[in-house]
């Protein structure tokens, strides 16, 4: 019964290593695609600057 607990217990652990691994991929990627969106915010206003003189 300790090896099935102590399973149980190991699975949780890694379970919840997952989950802080996605936490951290899904943190990064708004990360960048607010990196993105800011880019192509910069670069419409340049355009936009550009092209009223």
């Amino acid at each position: 019964m300790i090896a099935a607990e102590a399973f149980v217990a190991l699975v949780g652990l890694l379970l919840a290593a997952i989950v802080v691994l996605l936490a951290i991929i899904a943190r990064d990627c708004s990360l960048i695609a607010d990196m993105l969106h800011d880019q192509r915010e910069r670069e419409r206003l340049a355009f936009r600057t550009v092209r009223r003189d």
